[in-house]
């Protein structure tokens, strides 16, 4: 298939369609770390707090601070108080 000047192909296409970072900064170790140990994915992580996935991987990997309400239940979810969650993007 052609569009313009960009070929592409649709089924088992080489274009890709997100960019990929090539190095995670985590921001956020604390929140990462218990949720690594609990073997709990990022992407049903979010499933859970009923968010993107993208604004889970923002608290992770940016070190983006969770709204109140998000803060709650992710605090709920992983038994864990506030301050002990986002310590590092506070400090």
């Amino acid at each position: 298939m052609k569009l313009g000047n960009i070929e592409t192909r649709v089924k088992g296409g080489s274009r890709k369609n997100f960019r990929r970072l090539t190095e995670w900064n985590v921001e956020n170790r604390i929140l990462y770390g218990i949720l690594f140990s609990i073997d709990l994915k990022l992407s049903d992580f979010a499933d859970k707090i009923e968010v993107n996935s993208r604004t889970a991987q923002a608290w992770v990997f940016e070190g983006r601070e969770p709204n109140d309400e998000n803060k709650e239940k992710i605090c709920k979810l992983l038994g864990y108080p506030e301050e002990i969650l986002f310590y590092d993007i506070r400090n």
